[in-house]
């Protein structure tokens, strides 16, 4: 699941857009010690097994927090935030093994102020269809 996220984040790398702000600084669970800011860390929260009337159906929650550093303000992460929720609230995804994966925003991101650092985490919930078997 996790890898269909990344791709659509990485997907478009020109200048102005969400990936060219973070430098590529993108994290899956934790991000590296010294990892320069700003940066993004995707992960999942849960993900419960759904079956509904003996559907296939998936459903994962999914946490973003970008971080920004402190001197830049709420100006610069707060941008990022709109950058990733045009890119990913309603947003069809390709996972390998599914079908009809998308992604809708549950909560559009809490700004907080860490130690040394700006900190919006918003809440994702992704559907999806497991494959028919070929």
């Amino acid at each position: 699941m996790l890898k269909g996220i990344i791709d659509k984040l990485t997907a478009d790398q020109s200048a102005g857009t969400l990936y060219d702000d973070l430098g590529g600084t993108i994290f899956i669970s934790q991000a590296k010690q010294d990892a320069p800011l700003p940066l993004l860390i995707v992960s999942i929260v849960a993900d419960p097994p759904l079956r509904f009337f003996g559907a296939n159906d998936i459903e994962a929650i999914i946490q973003i927090d970008l971080y920004g550093s402190r001197p830049e303000g709420s100006t610069s992460i707060s941008q990022m935030s709109d950058k990733l929720f045009t890119l990913l609230d309603n947003a069809a995804l390709t996972i390998t093994g599914f079908v009809g994966a998308k992604m809708h925003c549950d909560e559009r991101g809490v700004y907080t102020v860490e130690e040394d650092s700006n900190r919006v985490r918003s809440e994702w919930r992704l559907w999806a269809n497991v494959a028919p078997a070929p």
